[in-house]
């Protein structure tokens, strides 16, 4: 009796697709997630569908191939959960930093100006991803602002300049 032994592309293609399909998801919002899992259930579905179409006279062997599909596939996902999580709580910890960083240049820049600016763009040495990952307004007369970001796809962290204070909005 012989083994079916796969190729290795074949035991490494489900996770290095849950690696990338993992990094995708830990980088995108909570929406896009939903549609991604839409995709990769399509894509497992179809798998199987293969799988069952190929079935042969001898179910044994087809039964062994489903078998080895579904090993194969729960890998993937597992990588690809596995990656997303640590790539939202890897990202998170990003804007956290930005977001830190950036408060006492406000109040720098207020202290020089007598106003805070009008937007990020405005302080100098500020890179475009700090622009991209945090949210920030003024008031109508710059005395105050308001700065946030998003922690993990759903939650967001705010600071109000008035209070002086991080707030996690679990709206």
């Amino acid at each position: 009796m012989a083994i079916y032994m796969p190729y290795k592309s074949q035991i490494f293609t489900p996770i290095i697709t849950g690696i990338l399909l993992g990094l995708l998801v830990g980088t995108t919002s909570v929406f896009e997630i939903f549609f991604l899992i839409i995709i990769t259930g399509f894509v497992v579905v179809g798998r199987y569908l293969i799988v069952l179409a190929d079935k042969g006279s001898e179910n044994i062997k087809s039964d062994e191939r489903l078998l080895k599909l579904l090993r194969m596939t729960s890998r993937g996902l597992v990588c690809a959960v596995i990656t997303s999580i640590a790539a939202i709580n890897f990202f998170t910890h990003q804007r956290q930093l930005q977001a830190e960083r950036i408060v006492p240049i406000f109040e720098e820049y207020y202290e020089l100006n007598s106003k805070y600016p009008q937007s990020i763009s405005d302080l100098r040495d500020i890179d475009k991803s700090t622009e991209k990952n945090l949210y920030y307004r003024t008031d109508s007369t710059r005395q105050s602002f308001y700065l946030s970001y998003l922690v993990n796809g759903v939650y967001s962290k705010s600071y109000r300049s008035e209070e002086k204070s991080w707030i996690l909005n679990v709206d």
